[in-house]
């Protein structure tokens, strides 16, 4: 079964589909960027080292670019020649959300990471690369991956560690895709606290009351998985629990 639902990107609609599944383990290091597959892997495999340094920071167009790993931000920093200004503002808040990473790469849940790749990217290798990045963290039979991939993955296959599809080019807006490929992977292994019945239901509800009943079951969902890692397990020597 999998405790936790990690999105890896390439941008929001991975992290908004979570939610509106309402798996979403509060806001990750990669849920509202714009990131390459192969700055996926290395910002893994290195803990992030090097991220959001001034020197690596430039103002392209509509988004700032951390020429460290390709990472477009769009939302953090403001859209103007003094972004720098608020830059130890957002380097605490993305210091806090890889903490938040990695505690749960060191913690006792398995873990479900979702990556739905940059189509232009098509390098058949990425998705083992990834797994190589998080197995320098976590021993491979504690985690799963599922990349999603608009060009010809290297194979459509579904291993122990590894779980590749190929998907339409709207994968990245169409819920009834989403829903299709995540229930499809509940039907072999257990998600933790995901029901597509319920979130049939909720989509069903009128708009004013959509979105507070998936913020509350949500939050709901992540308090009783923070019990069951922290309290509702016994410790075994060595493991972290879940950072709230």
């Amino acid at each position: 079964m999998f405790d936790v639902v990690i999105g890896l990107g390439h941008r929001c609609n991975t992290a908004q589909h979570l939610r509106r599944m309402m798996i979403h383990p509060g806001t990750m290091p990669f849920d509202w960027i714009i990131s390459p597959n192969e700055g996926v892997a290395a910002a893994i495999e290195t803990g992030f080292e090097g991220r959001l340094r001034q020197d690596q920071l430039v103002l392209k167009h509509d988004r700032i670019i951390d020429l460290r790993f390709g990472f477009a931000h769009l939302h953090e920093f403001p859209i103007r020649a003094d972004f720098l200004a608020c830059h130890q503002q957002v380097v605490q808040r993305q210091q806090q959300l890889q903490r938040r990473f990695q505690n749960a790469l060191g913690s006792r849940a398995r873990l479900l990471f979702v990556r739905h790749a940059l189509p232009e990217e098509g390098d058949r290798l990425i998705p083992l690369r990834l797994v190589d990045a998080i197995a320098r963290w976590r021993p491979l039979p504690s985690f799963h991956l599922l990349y999603l991939t608009e060009t010809a993955p290297l194979s459509e296959r579904v291993t122990e560690t590894l779980t590749v599809l190929k998907v339409s080019p709207d994968m990245g807006d169409t819920d009834r895709d989403w829903d299709s490929v995540f229930s499809d992977l509940h039907s072999r292994e257990p998600i933790r606290g995901y029901y597509p019945r319920l979130v049939r239901g909720v989509t069903a509800m009128p708009e004013s009351l959509r979105s507070p009943a998936r913020r509350v079951i949500g939050e709901t969902r992540r308090w009783l998985i923070r019990w069951w890692a922290n309290r509702g397990h016994a410790a075994r020597a060595g493991e972290r629990p879940l950072s709230s």
